[in-house]
This record gives structure tokens, C-alpha cells and sequence, in this order.
């Protein structure tokens, strides 16, 4: 029995080197294949068009005639028709106040264009200055490089030139409003690169003997102007809701002013609060440039209280 054990284990073992001799043979054998070389197109194709094709981004597609437009894009687009355009004055060297627009929208006919457009044109009404920083139409890099990091974070260095500019408009500005849309309850990545980079320290904050921290920004004020959709539960903040879901509508302003006192705080200005905008007129509603103009009605009632009252 232990010999006829031993005799199969040995075939095996000479069948299995046969097998790997033979792969090893075969393999050897056969040839290298030839690298086919590679053609370049004599002509780039033609781009496809953009998934944007209402917002004036880029060169839009344009979707067929009686398309709705809330299952093509955003529904906060608003219609060329009613689409109002508005450019500040900017700053001069005068003893007015100042307010400078900071615009993270990626689109130009918006709801939240319409609201910062109105914005501004009603603080120029009352005299106060306006300068905005368009920040997708001035091609600004919100991305915090490695090499721009120290300076950011912890003062070292020199601010680039660009930063420097947007840090001059800051240093005189009496009030910094920011304009974004609402994505994912929190500011475009482009506001936030654009509070992350120029808002630095030893520029917006320092550091103190007992280790902590103070603003130096202070006698400014900081404001943000959102147009979100989620409740379709108010315009404006805390206390504004409509009645749907009022409750929510506070915890959700409060959340949001928890994250302000904070930057504010850090930056050393007051939190003057926010406009937010959750009841954005219905892109097919046969009333839209009536409805739009009550919400900008709205937005100036509030900018009235807190700025001008």
C-alpha cells in the first residue's frame, strides 16, 4: 500500500514538471508582439455641447422650444427677458461708506445674480460705495497651493500680488457681503477658497502672549446673501419663515449663524447676518417677473433694517 502511495506521488510530481517545462518552453517561444504605432487625429472633434444649457456659463445648447427648464438645469435660471444687468461704480477716495460684493456664482443669469445686482444697486441708492469682485468672470484660483499655505495659515511670507489686491479692496471696505449660491449647505468652493486665501493671519487675525487669537479687522461688518432651495420656508433669517415649517426654517438660520460669529469672531468684524432666499419663483409660473420682483422687494426691505434703519 505505501509503495503503490510513494509511485503516484512520484508520477505527480514528474507530471507536474513536465507541465511547468512545457509552459516555460512555450513561453519562451513565442514571439514579441510588434508595437503598432500610434495615428494622430488630423482634426480634434467637435466639443459636445455643455450640460449647462441655460445658465450663460459657456456657449450654451439650447434646449428644444416648451422645454422645461427645472428638468434641464438649475431652476434658479433666470429668463434673459427679466434679466437685469447692473455694474457698481466702485471705490474712490472719498469719506463714504464702503461695500465690497464678493460673487461666487459660476452662472451670470441667476436668482442669485438678481439679488446681488439688486444689493448693490440699492446701497449705491443710499450712498454707500460698491466694489465687486466677480470671482469665476476674474479667474480667481480658490485652491490653498502647498507654497501658499505658511503664508495662509500661519504669516509667513508675502501674499501674492493677487491676494495683496483683493486684500486692499478688504482693508477698505466698511462691509464685506458675500454672494453664493447655496450648495450643499455651505459657500462655493470659490467664496470659501476666496475667505481661505485672503483672509489670512497677520492680515485678518494674530496671535496674542497668552497663545490665543484676535481679529484685526475690526469696525467692519460681514454679511452673505444665499439663494438655496430646501424648505421653500422663508426669505430672509432667522424669524422670516412663512409658515411652513417655521421651526425648521429657525433651526436652520441658527445653524448657519453659529458658522458667521465664528468666522466673524476669527476675523475680528461683527456678524451683520444674512438674506436667504428659499422661495425662488417657479421657472414655468406664468406671474415669474411679478414674483421676482417681490422677492427683490423683499431683499431691500432687509438690507433697509439692517443697514439703514
Amino acid at each position: 500500500m505505501i509503495k503503490k502511495y510513494l509511485a503516484l506521488v512520484l508520477a505527480g510530481a514528474l507530471l507536474a514538471g513536465a507541465l511547468s517545462a512545457c509552459g516555460q518552453k512555450a513561453a519562451e517561444s513565442t514571439p514579441t508582439p510588434t508595437p503598432v504605432p500610434t495615428v494622430e487625429p488630423t482634426q480634434a472633434p467637435e466639443p459636445s455641447p455643455t450640460a449647462d444649457t441655460l445658465s450663460g456659463a459657456t456657449t450654451p445648447a439650447v434646449p428644444a422650444p416648451g422645454a422645461d427648464v427645472e428638468t434641464v438645469t438649475s431652476a434658479s435660471v433666470v429668463p434673459d427677458e427679466v434679466m437685469e444687468d447692473y455694474t457698481p461704480k466702485g471705490f474712490t477716495d472719498g469719506e463714504a461708506k464702503k461695500a465690497l460684493f464678493v460673487v461666487a456664482d459660476p452662472r451670470y443669469a441667476t436668482v442669485t445674480r438678481v439679488l446681488g445686482n439688486t444689493a448693490m444697486s440699492h446701497f449705491e441708492e443710499k450712498g454707500v460705495e460698491v466694489e465687486v469682485r466677480d470671482l469665476y468672470a476674474m479667474g480667481f484660483d480658490p485652491v490653498l497651493s502647498a507654497e501658499e499655505f505658511y503664508y495662509a495659515k500661519d504669516g509667513a511670507g508675502e501674499p501674492t500680488e493677487a491676494i495683496k489686491t483683493e486684500q486692499e479692496y478688504v482693508t477698505k471696505a466698511d462691509y464685506i457681503i458675500f454672494v453664493y449660491p447655496n450648495w450643499h449647505d455651505t459657500p462655493t468652493a470659490m467664496a470659501k477658497g476666496y475667505m481661505e486665501k485672503v483672509f489670512a493671519k497677520k492680515f485678518a487675525y494674530q496671535d496674542l502672549p497668552d497663545g490665543s487669537l484676535a481679529g484685526m479687522l475690526t469696525g467692519k461688518g460681514m454679511y452673505t446673501i444665499m439663494n438655496c432651495g430646501y424648505l421653500g420656508g422663508g426669505r430672509g433669517w432667522i424669524g422670516d419663515g412663512v409658515g411652513i415649517e417655521d421651526e425648521k426654517w429657525d433651526r436652520y438660520m441658527k445653524a448657519f449663524q453659529v458658522f458667521d460669529d465664528d468666522t466673524a469672531a476669527f476675523w475680528g468684524v461683527d456678524n451683520l447676518g444674512r438674506f436667504v432666499n428659499d422661495r425662488t419663483p417657479s421657472n414655468s409660473s406664468e406671474q415669474y417677473a411679478q414674483e421676482l420682483e417681490t422677492l427683490k422687494e423683499t431683499l431691500v426691505e432687509h438690507l433697509d433694517r439692517v443697514f439703514f434703519s
